[in-house]
């Protein structure tokens, strides 16, 4: 195959006096041929919304794209990027599968959704990109403390362990956060937390907000071991169940893991936790149809049978739960509880039991 450096490919697809007039989408991609475009690519578009430039082999990207929304460039060999000028309205960042160690995310805030997945970050600044809905930075080797998330609200997907799927082969790229779980509790609508290898966290978890909660992954973690030894199922509907169990029940649960050697599991067991968490959600699921039928029957026995209005009575149901929810999660609980799952000896005695330091 014949090599095809991107900036020759796209000097020819777009002459530099027709760059100004391109309003809506580029793809700089080598259809044709099927050869990636590599080496540097300079993309300088003032008025371009969305760049797709994502599968090939391209190393250094320079961008100078005022009004961009857009940019998909993962799954390339990304080794630098630079943003020439300020891009206000950039709200999506898709850079997964690249050689990054380090980007510069300051004046993005309206972003939205950041992928960086599979790349080699030791460190991340995002204290300007508090607007995050998504966020995944799986497969790094980030070392930082969870209060960076403290203050987001809007926060949905958020992935800090293993992706395996898209581990790099031979290496063992894993992050390192550390801190309480406490700091999510701003983050009333997550759906998916994934904190896998991640075995410096500990604490928080009857502070994470688990109303709309549908992946919980902790493998390999404190958490993993505390929802096992309270008998709760490992994954969301686990951590619903595990908060919602006395005081006794969950402080056994803590003091059982402060003896443990490791927090690793074994695969075999992974597997039977996932069958376990299965049916604990599928149990949520029929809980939730037979409130849905029960909230439907109440309408239609009341003369309303509009689909739309019944759909709009029990969204109006779930609204009361939530807020119902809420409440509930911000009362303050004993601060005995509080004391025995927040002091930061105890911390430490979890993660490095003393009788087993060398």
């Amino acid at each position: 195959m014949t090599q095809k450096f991107a900036q020759d490919w796209l000097d020819e697809t777009y002459p530099e006096n027709t760059r100004g007039d391109i309003q809506h989408k580029i793809t700089i991609r080598n259809a044709f041929s099927g050869v990636p475009l590599e080496g540097t690519l300079r993309l300088v578009f003032p008025r371009v919304k969305q760049i797709d430039c994502a599968l090939n082999a391209i190393s250094s990207l320079i961008l100078d794209c005022s009004e961009l929304e857009e940019l998909e460039a993962h799954s390339n060999q990304i080794r630098t990027i630079e943003f020439l000028s300020s891009c206000p309205l950039l709200t999506k960042v898709e850079l997964k599968n690249n050689l990054l160690t380090e980007i510069s995310l300051l004046n993005f805030f309206n972003l939205t959704v950041l992928n960086l997945d599979n790349n080699y970050l030791t460190s991340i600044d995002l204290t300007q990109n508090t607007n995050l809905v998504y966020l995944s930075l799986n497969n790094n080797g980030i070392t930082a403390d969870m209060s960076m998330f403290s203050s987001y609200k809007d926060l949905q997907k958020l992935y800090l362990g293993i992706f395996y799927a898209e581990q790099k082969l031979g290496t063992k790229q894993r992050n390192n956060f550390t801190g309480s779980l406490e700091n999510l509790k701003k983050c009333i609508h997550l759906e998916e937390l994934d904190i896998d290898k991640n075995e410096n966290l500990f604490g928080g978890l009857e502070f994470l907000p688990s109303y709309n909660l549908k992946g919980f992954w902790c493998y390999d973690t404190s958490f993993y071991w505390i929802l096992k030894k309270a008998g709760c199922p490992v994954g969301s509907a686990g951590v619903r169940k595990w908060q919602e169990l006395d005081y006794e029940k969950k402080e056994k649960s803590i003091k059982e893991v402060m003896s443990k050697k490791t927090f690793e599991a074994a695969p075999e067991v992974q597997v039977q936790d996932e069958k376990e968490e299965k049916r604990a959600w599928n149990e949520e699921r029929n809980k939730k149809d037979k409130e849905e039928k029960s909230w439907t029957e109440e309408c239609e026995k009341n003369g309303i049978t509009d689909h739309k209005t019944i759909r709009n009575f029990i969204a109006t149901q779930r609204e009361t739960q939530f807020q119902k929810y809420l409440e509930k999660h911000r009362q303050t609980k004993t601060q005995e509880y509080f004391r025995i799952v927040s002091e930061p000896v105890q911390y430490s005695s979890i993660l490095e039991p003393e009788n087993n330091r060398k």
